[in-house]
């Protein structure tokens, strides 16, 4: 865990230092293509390059795998005219930080422990001061990098649906073919008044391999391995890294407080480094629902090799949340065992990381039905001879380029209903379990309110459960 948490940071830097580069080679185009010249290049040398190596086969493509990628691709052409824009009109370093209140967004948005609200608060702050916006301040230019925030906070959350859906780099090819069409129209001018020559061309070519081809692959890489909150601190370095793009290539002198700002925005992000591997769990947990009688359920717990706190959820309904360490508790066998011993249902409730729901659900100690939430949802893993192979959370192996279901796996309101309390609604039960895309703890939690139970203690980690 240490080491693919510190190949993340690695990878991200990385991918941080070459788009801002990118950017401020790309400005030296402006006089003679203007942004969105070199957007339209950019795009381009990213599709040119990334389809060949992706290869995606279109045809296989399910609606599930479209959508987002087609959102990508305007998300790229929206992001990059507009930060292209806002960087002709107020410069590298002012409008990289307002596009960083994006990811800033995303932490905020994503965030459940105060440690990361707090490092999140505090770069915003280093943000401020910063920019110290005042009467004399080129407005247009900043709500042209607010609205680049907006789309690079739509970008890390589609770019980190589309890692779980596509596979290798098949996601940025699509998105970046996607904006390149899009732009089409501006690249025709451009060739028929002859403007795409010479030494501009080649500055525009260089933003689309630094600014796209790298960023976009590192990032889809890193967005499997570092949760999307963290993702979003970590990116908040980048004004400190456009700043000194915007000296080295441009020429650009920054001012005393916006090396201040600077300085707060690093001290924020390594604090957030520091503190990653003790935050608590966040929108990742494992707890089980357990029906039947509350002593019985103790005596089971007791039986159990694994510690476990009871919580009431309603009548006759209880939360058994397991100890683990910091992100994972087992749930299945000890869910399988309390099922056993009272004779009754228990149903083991696991999400990950905001992105997928699982619940399976035993009856008298044997498997009574399984849940998926998203079988879009896979995890990348090898077999004994070094084959790749797709693994989802029911244990279902696919090969990387097989065509995979899609949508919930078992939303079967029936197979659920033994669990609530009262008179549930059964169609609203299977609104839930079908549900909308949405973040999975929010299912989860619609899914237990349906049911007619309290579904806070089924959120709850081992140490926030022994505190109640």
């Amino acid at each position: 865990m240490e080491g693919r948490t510190a190949a993340g940071i690695a990878t991200m830097l990385g991918s941080a230092t070459s788009n801002q580069a990118g950017a401020a080679i790309g400005a030296h185009a402006f006089g003679t293509i203007g942004p969105a010249g070199v957007v339209v290049v950019r795009q381009f040398v990213a599709a040119a390059v990334l389809l060949p190596v992706a290869r995606p086969d279109l045809r296989r493509l399910t609606w599930p795998q479209w959508w987002p990628a087609l959102l990508l691709g305007l998300v790229f052409a929206v992001m990059n005219l507009s930060l292209y824009s806002a960087i002709e009109r107020i410069g590298l370093g002012l409008a990289v930080t307002l596009e960083v209140l994006g990811p800033l967004a995303v932490a905020l948005l994503g965030s459940r422990t105060r440690v990361d609200l707090l490092c999140a608060l505090g770069a915003g702050l280093g943000v401020y001061v910063l920019v110290l916006p005042g009467p004399a301040s080129d407005y247009a230019g900043i709500g042209l990098g607010l609205l680049a925030a907006a789309c690079w906070a739509a970008y890390i959350v589609l770019n980190r649906l589309l890692g779980q859906r596509l596979s290798g780099l098949q996601a940025p090819a699509l998105g970046t073919s996607v904006s390149a069409l899009l732009s089409l129209p501006v690249g025709v001018v451009l060739i028929a008044r002859g403007e795409l020559l010479g030494p501009a061309l080649l500055y525009a070519v260089a933003a689309g391999v630094l600014s796209s081809v790298i960023p976009y692959a590192a990032d889809l890489i890193t967005l499997r391995t570092v949760p999307a909150r963290f993702f979003g601190l970590f990116m908040s370095v980048h004004p400190a890294l456009a700043a000194l793009a915007g000296l080295v290539l441009l020429g650009q002198r920054l001012r005393p407080h916006e090396w201040a700002g600077i300085a707060v925005v690093i001290a924020i992000n390594a604090a957030s480094v520091s503190t990653l591997r003790s935050a608590p769990v966040g929108t990742t947990y494992q707890t089980i629902l357990a029906t039947g009688d509350l002593e019985k359920l103790r005596a089971a717990v007791g039986d159990s090799p694994q510690d476990a706190v009871i919580l009431p959820v309603g009548p006759a309904r209880w939360a058994v949340i397991p100890e683990g360490d910091d992100v994972y508790a087992e749930t299945d066998d000890l869910a399988r065992h309390l099922s056993r011993v009272t004779g009754e249902y228990a149903a083991a409730f696991q999400v990950f990381d905001s992105d997928v729901l699982v619940a399976l659900i035993f009856r008298d100690g044997r498997p009574h039905h399984e849940y998926l939430s998203d079988q879009g949802f896979v995890i990348e893993t090898w077999d004994d001879d070094d084959n790749e192979l797709l693994v989802d959370p029911l244990g279902r192996e696919y090969q990387p380029d097989e065509e995979r279901p899609s949508g919930a796996f078992g939303a079967d309101p029936a197979a659920f209903l033994p669990l609530g309390v009262g008179d549930v609604d059964e169609t609203e039960l299977g609104d839930a379990l079908r549900g909308p895309e949405t973040m999975a703890e929010h299912q989860h939690h619609v899914l237990l309110h349906v049911l007619n139970l309290d579904p806070a203690p089924l959120a709850m980690n081992y140490d926030e459960a022994r505190r109640v």
